[in-house]
């Protein structure tokens, strides 16, 4: 790696994108672009003057020159985002050099040698591995207006400016890079950074899918090849298993608190297209280890178990099964993985022989491992397919689980509207607490369904409300069982507003009466000052009540219950927000301790400072 450092990086960008700027708008556009950004600094660096000429320069634009200044510093402080985020990766990498073979601060291999030196054993460390859960949640910002091009051009930058870094420097090489980067940058120039038209839920849906397939994809195996190297130096002798407690979930398309048009349609539309986009990057990948694992059997000898897996499908694809054996006839691997994206391609495709949930891939793939370490072939684990089958733990067929989220509110006045329409009660969200509690508890237990099949007599909202519950039944019908797990309720005030949803879910078939085998997660949301002090009141009046208890075995007694940063920050204050939160989650904890239920606390941080956002492991050490 050579010295380049993000200096480096912002005069090259900032050079080419003046180039462009000449070329595209024209000398006087560029000059005017450098007088603004010369009279800027003057003012930042304690020039008054300069801060009113400034003032009075952009007064004095015309709309055209006012757009052309607009484009020129968009386009310069995305592209120094960009030389910032090639800079942590440098720091990174050369404090990782530096301080070999001493871990880095915050790296996993610090991170595993901390707890062997706090005494943990290899039991110990096993137990906490298989009770760990890392979820990294993408929640809905309807207000990104970047375009999946503008995106991508982006990361084409990113990536050259990394080769810049890691490529030698063999002459005439680096200079077809840096014209790459001028075309790159003259393409950004001349794109629209924001659509014309109003941004949907799909548009952010495939936003956040370039990143699970453009970089989360790969990068994961990565993260775990470092903790099992991380396990393995500090613990030689002992054999660790470390399962896929690193996973990801979403909420665009699942999250319609403030957003209409987050509908019962939108949401099944966005399951199909992730199920889609993963399965068509587990397509690829299979045919990448296909291709890389020809293992001939006169070579290795055969395999029963193998043989079994090709024998189960010659009869599911005779088509293909006669064209293998004619091109691979002595490669059972790789005609067994051939089989295996044949089955991945028919679930996207609506075929036949179809797997119908990521753990058949998993079998199969387990079955792959277990064959090459029998015939002595242990090595060609450590490639390509370890990486498979920790991609598939990971992301399974959807890349992430999609969460549900709708404000209490809106689940109130839905109940409200049904009971007042089959004349079982009037005025419910006027009710004392503990009156409505009885009224949940007794429907949730009641064998009698209280919505009909046709709702189409209902306000248009409460249509919505139930309209959601019975889409999730329905895509969990339809193979996206391993996508939907949680159902989050913002707003949480009372115990109430959970039995609501549980009612709601019975209703749907997402529980039977009584509250027995639900099949999605009920995670309330404690976000504001008040409502983060009532937490703990909320959750044992819920832990009193039955219904809610057989939920809870549902989901094996783990409760999930999510903390919200950023309208505690706006509502409080950092600091007054920092302690509620703190006070909230030993409250809490302390009611689940003494119920001896597992606890899950999903925390809504991230981003900005103002949304709870920060250095990641330092609000974890600070737990």
């Amino acid at each position: 790696m050579d010295s380049r450092n993000i200096s480096d990086d912002i005069y090259l960008l900032g050079g080419l994108l003046g180039e462009v700027n000449r070329s595209q708008a024209g000398e006087d556009a560029f000059e005017m672009e450098e007088e603004v950004r010369q009279m800027a600094k003057s003012h930042r660096a304690g020039d008054r003057q300069a801060g009113d000429d400034l003032a009075l320069l952009v007064r004095g634009l015309s709309t055209d020159d006012a757009s052309l200044l607009i484009r020129a510093f968009t386009s310069y402080f995305n592209l120094i985002n960009l030389s910032e985020d090639n800079e942590r990766i440098r720091r990174i990498r050369r404090s990782e050099s530096r301080l070999f073979p001493e871990p880095r601060r915050g790296s996993i291999r610090e991170a595993i040698g901390l707890l062997k030196q706090a005494g943990l054993g290899a039991a110990d460390l096993t137990e906490l591995f298989s009770r760990a859960e890392v979820r990294l949640v993408m929640t809905a910002h309807p207000t990104e207006a970047r375009r999946r091009t503008i995106l991508e051009k982006q990361a084409r930058i990113f990536r050259m400016l990394r080769d810049l870094d890691e490529r030698p420097a063999i002459p005439g090489a680096q200079k077809r890079l840096k014209q790459r980067l001028a075309s790159t940058i003259a393409e950004l120039w001349s794109s629209n950074e924001v659509r014309n038209i109003r941004l949907t839920v799909l548009d952010e849906l495939q936003a956040i899918l370039i990143h699970f397939r453009g970089t989360l994809f790969e990068t994961v195996p990565e993260i775990y090849r470092d903790l099992e190297d991380a396990v393995a130096e500090h613990y030689p002798d002992d054999q660790i298993p470390i399962p896929p407690f690193l996973t990801f979930g979403s909420w665009v398309g699942g999250d319609r608190d403030g957003n209409p048009f987050v509908t019962p349609e939108v949401t099944s539309r966005t399951l199909e297209l992730m199920r889609d986009a993963c399965l068509t990057v587990l397509d690829t990948k299979l045919g990448q280890v296909a291709g890389r694992i020809s293992v001939s059997s006169t070579v290795a000898g055969t395999s029963p178990q193998l043989e079994k897996l090709i024998a189960e499908n010659l009869s599911r694809f005779p088509d293909l099964a006669e064209e293998l054996t004619d091109r691979n006839g002595d490669e059972p691997y790789r005609q067994a993985l051939t089989f295996m994206r044949e089955r991945v391609r028919s679930l996207q495709l609506g075929g036949d022989h179809a797997y119908s949930r990521p753990e058949q891939l998993l079998a199969d793939l387990r079955t792959i491992e277990q064959a090459l370490i029998e015939q002595g072939e242990p090595l060609i684990l450590g490639g390509d397919l370890h990486d498979l089958i920790r991609q598939v733990e990971v992301f399974g067929f959807h890349f992430a689980r999609l969460d549900l989220r709708d404000h209490a509110n809106r689940h109130g006045s839905a109940v409200e509207e049904v009971l007042e329409s089959i004349e079982v009660v009037s005025g419910y969200t006027s009710l004392a607490e503990d009156v409505k509690r009885h009224i949940l508890v007794r429907e949730i237990a009641n064998r009698r369904p209280l919505i009909p099949a046709d709702i189409s007599a209902l306000s248009e909202t409460t249509q919505d409300v139930i309209g959601t519950f019975r889409i999730a039944r329905q895509l969990i019908d339809t193979g996206h069982r391993d996508a939907l797990e949680t159902y989050v309720i913002s707003g949480v005030s009372s115990a109430s507003h959970c039995l609501e949803v549980l009612l709601l879910m019975k209703e749907a078939r997402l529980a039977e009466p009584g509250g027995d085998n639900a099949l999605l997660k009920i995670a309330p949301l404690f976000e504001q000052g008040d409502t983060l002090a009532n937490g703990s009141t909320v959750m044992r009046e819920l832990l009193e009540e039955p219904v809610f208890k057989r939920a809870l075995t549902s989901w094996g007694n783990d409760q999930e219950i999510m903390l919200g940063y950023s309208d505690s920050n706006k509502d409080v204050g950092y600091l007054a927000s920092t302690w509620s939160l703190y006070e909230a989650e030993v409250s809490i904890s302390q009611e689940f301790k003494a119920s001896n239920i597992d606890l899950t606390f999903f925390h809504g941080r991230g981003g900005s400072i103002g949304r709870g956002g920060g250095p990641t492991n330092t609000a974890i050490l600070a737990q």
